[in-house]
């Protein structure tokens, strides 16, 4: 799992990016901590 930031720099997206294309629903669901923070599975990296 990756937070939203490492997500960002494997991808070389913004985490904006990433955070528009969750709530465009373009992503499938993220995970979240317990502190709420965006978990991103490796499968949605690739």
């Amino acid at each position: 799992m990756y937070s939203a930031k490492e997500a960002a720099e494997m991808t070389g997206l913004s985490t904006a990016a990433l955070r528009y294309y969750e709530r465009e629903q373009l992503l499938p669901q993220i995970s979240r901590t317990s502190q709420k923070y965006r978990q991103y599975p490796d499968s949605d990296i690739e």
